[in-house]
């Protein structure tokens, strides 16, 4: 049987900013602005026709960049990839514009695949069937539901007959019928011998449907090969990630920050992933090149230092103290003024000097004010913070805030101020009620494991140790996995009301002692709940 699709050492680079003024100077000056991610790296597979492979892996590890690769949505940075034939792509609102009807989004779609009008009128009839949306069909697309918009996207795709087929995520929303119904014509597929890619967070859709599986890790292909080969690997993973701590969990992710901010040559085996001595052979050169870099950065100061010292002292051998002397005053007078410009009232630093919570999904907290600086960790979404300094850096304008949290030993450092946010207290959530609220959208108790909080390991509820965590022994975060909910995002704040914090795929509440963040998947649909006792923070 032939090959389908060939990748070979395939890498996806981006560059991530801070913040648009950086982007902004990026375009000039690409070398010293901005930081590269690499969303995949040497990444190299060969597909046979009639192969079903699920892409596997944790959230962020570059699965959804593969499926834009295959199906063409974008090119890669590096490498070499062979694609036999059509490929269509399977994801919620992938290809669907908001504004057009199901039925226009159908016709548009058929026009940009090359189909011509009478091929298009023959094929309408089995997608609007496929679908089965009813009189939606005519309705503008941003008034449906996830479920309605997976439904479209399917049907189109799957009744183009391409010959490589990648679904994206597209399972985990909708009904059950529905969902067997795709199945049913994903094995017809399968039969003629085309190629699809299955792409879920579901174990038991990926065992069922799938021969062989890809285990992406950090961006980097870490298993390939049958799927009894590699599933029993990736869920013995699962469970060993579960059970370890939180230093070691972020240990893990430190790493695969580094690693993905890296060109890397070379394959990470699966003993490797987990090992300091992997680790720090992979860390060791970055920190040696910043080390080398602050060294160099000093000597130049210390050189125009000199430089500086002995150009006054020249001038002032040769009678040039009148000159100095207004430069001095005028320098001191600009000092003075700028100073004054960025002074804060006594009302604004009070402010400044509150809680703050981050209000991106990753901030880097640096151990220095300044850009360059090394990051001493990466805060989530809605991680609390209190301020006791800031620092103006006038050159990259940039207002730097110090943070720590007193609930975790030496933790803190310097982020941006634009990163964070101060939540007033008129805004916070009742928890009761709020908590309440929240068992009836999800449709399962809370309460009894949210007690838990805030006490001491021992006091667990019975069976429950990998869904919390501890901080200075005490229980603070409470996790539970909802991916297997169909509530959308939408859903979710016509029951909650709406967050303090909201970005593309995080929901933030807070309240007067939990913080609850909420995660969501491409689809807006539910994945994750984090329930943090934050309280404590301020007591510790």
């Amino acid at each position: 049987m032939s090959n389908s699709i060939v990748f070979k050492n395939v890498t996806k680079k981006y560059k991530m900013y801070d913040n648009p003024k950086e982007k902004l100077k990026g375009l000039f000056h690409p070398e010293k602005y901005g930081e590269d991610f690499y969303a995949l790296q040497n990444v190299s597979f060969t597909a046979a026709q009639g192969d079903v492979i699920g892409i596997i892996g944790v959230n962020g590890a570059g699965k959804s960049t593969m499926s834009n690769l295959i199906s063409g949505i974008s090119p890669p940075t590096s490498g070499s990839m062979k694609i036999k034939g059509e490929s269509a792509l399977i994801a919620i609102n992938s290809g669907l514009n908001g504004q057009l009807t199901g039925m226009e989004n159908i016709e548009l779609k058929l026009l940009m695949l090359g189909f011509n009008k009478k091929e298009i009128k023959a094929l309408v009839p089995d997608i609007i069937e496929f679908a089965d949306i009813g009189k939606f069909i005519n309705q503008p697309v941003k008034s449906y539901s996830s479920g309605m918009k997976s439904r479209l996207g399917f049907a189109i795709s799957v009744n183009i007959n391409p010959d490589v087929l990648v679904i994206d995520e597209a399972l985990s929303v909708g009904d059950q019928t529905f969902t067997n119904k795709c199945l049913d014509k994903m094995e017809e597929f399968k039969n003629k011998g085309k190629t699809i890619f299955f792409i879920s967070h579901s174990i038991s859709q990926v065992k069922r449907f799938c021969d062989k599986a890809l285990w992406l890790e950090g961006g980097m292909v870490r298993e390939y090969g049958l799927i009894e080969e590699i599933m029993p690997k990736y869920e013995a993973f699962l469970k060993a990630y579960k059970a370890w701590s939180k230093e070691e969990k972020k240990k893990f992710q430190a790493f695969l920050v580094h690693r993905r901010s890296n060109p890397i040559e070379t394959h990470i085996s699966e003993e490797d992933t987990i090992t300091d001595s992997v680790i720090n052979k992979t860390l060791q050169p970055r920190a040696d090149k910043q080390r080398k870099h602050r060294t160099k950065k000093r000597m130049k100061k210390i050189v125009y230092s000199i430089l500086v010292l002995i150009v006054i002292g020249i001038g002032t051998f040769l009678g040039y103290q009148n000159l100095f002397k207004e430069n001095a005053i005028s320098n001191a007078k600009n000092l003075s003024s700028q100073k004054e410009a960025h002074k804060d009232s006594s009302d604004a630093q009070e402010e400044k000097l509150k809680l703050k919570f981050i209000s991106v999904d990753q901030a880097f907290i640096r151990a220095e004010p300044n850009l360059e600086s090394q990051a001493s960790e990466i805060a989530g979404l809605g991680w609390s913070y209190h301020t006791d300094e800031t620092y103006y850096d006038q050159q990259n304008d940039v207002e730097w805030l110090h943070v720590s949290r007193p609930g975790i030993k030496g933790k803190g450092g310097w982020v941006s101020n634009k990163l964070v946010t101060t939540l007033k207290d008129q805004d916070k959530v009742v928890d009761e009620s709020f908590i309440s609220s929240l068992e009836n959208a999800l449709g399962m108790p809370l309460s009894d494991r949210i007690s838990a909080l805030g006490k001491q390991e021992s006091d667990l509820p019975s069976g429950s140790q990998s869904e919390y965590e501890v901080v200075e022994d005490r229980l603070t975060f409470y996790n539970v996995d909802l991916s297997n909910s169909l509530l959308t995002d939408g859903d979710l704040q016509e029951q909650l009301g709406k967050p303090q914090i909201k970005n593309k795929y995080s929901l933030f509440y807070h309240g007067a002692e939990y913080d609850y963040l909420i995660t969501l998947g491409q689809d807006n649909v539910v994945k994750s709940l984090v329930i943090t006792y934050w309280k404590p923070f301020l007591e510790f």
